[in-house]
């Protein structure tokens, strides 16, 4: 069984766990992540296999007792980096501050989803939500 993706010691602490996974938080930047591996059908969807993925969920906290806020591109940039997850695809569904990445286990870069192409598309800040159209699910 494949484990969460860790960073490197430095700027990334150990902040807990959750049932979703492993918590960092990034002092220097504000950013918190969640890391985990989730069993998710493989893309592209349709083949109904369902295989391991590391899942990287960042946001950040800019004070505390505060909501977080969406991360920047560039808050973004030493995300993927650190949790090598340089190859790895952002996609967001539903409301939320979370940028999502996804990378299946066996790859070193992830396919951009299809499904892209017949959802919703929201822009909120630097991040994009997908979801399914009216009528579908």
């Amino acid at each position: 069984m494949k484990t969460p993706k860790t960073p490197p010691c430095g700027a990334w602490k150990l902040a807990g766990r959750v049932q979703a996974g492993v918590v960092y938080d990034n002092h220097e930047t504000g950013i918190r992540v969640v890391s985990s591996v989730d069993s998710v059908e493989r893309n592209p969807p349709g083949s109904g296999l369902h295989t391991p993925h590391f899942h990287v969920s960042a946001t950040k906290w800019v004070a505390p007792f505060q909501a977080p806020i969406i991360c920047t591109d560039q808050d973004m940039e030493p995300t993927r980096r650190d949790f090598g997850m340089g190859g790895a695809e952002e996609d967001n569904h539903g409301k939320g501050a979370a940028r999502h990445l996804w990378l299946e286990c066996s790859r070193d870069v992830e396919p951009e989803c299809p499904c892209k192409q017949d959802e919703e598309r929201t822009v909120e800040g630097q991040r994009v939500r997908y979801d399914a159209k009216e009528g579908r699910s």
